[in-house]
């Protein structure tokens, strides 16, 4: 073999010795903390196991007082609070080739849109009926 082949197959082999003649002079500080080195003396103890008898409950009293009711008491209906629409004025309406547009409190709107939770239902040539949650009433054009 030529003197490059061996070369290059002895350099590496030179290095690797005289790195690990190196390395065994070398004094290295442990990189562990002291939790992990008391992890690493860590030694296994038997533990004996009890078994549990299961608990018997005799009484089982409830920290809240619940009333008493009779299996024929029927509770009123509740009081149905229908709520007032919102105060809203109509300054403008356009109703041209079907389209039918309204001016309510500033905002543009058409039939079908949203002001503040309420529904524009219907815009006439004078007035808007608006619907909310279900009750309905007309506002007249100012």
């Amino acid at each position: 073999m030529s003197k490059k082949i061996v070369g290059i197959i002895a350099f590496p082999v030179a290095v690797a010795i005289s790195a690990a003649v190196i390395v065994s002079f070398l004094q290295f500080e442990p990189a562990l903390t002291s939790a992990e080195e008391e992890l690493l003396r860590f030694t296994y103890e038997p533990v004996q196991i009890i078994e549990r008898q299961p608990l018997m409950v005799t009484k089982l009293i409830s920290p809240i007082e619940m009333p008493v009711i009779p299996p024929d008491y029927i509770p009123p209906p509740p009081e149905i609070v229908l709520p007032d629409p919102l105060p809203m004025e109509v300054s403008l309406v356009i109703i041209n080739s079907g389209r039918r547009i309204a001016i309510i409190d500033g905002y543009v709107v058409s039939e079908g849109d949203f002001i503040n939770g309420t529904r524009i239902a219907k815009i006439e040539r004078d007035r808007v009926f608006i619907v909310l949650q279900d009750v309905g009433r007309w506002i007249w054009i100012r």
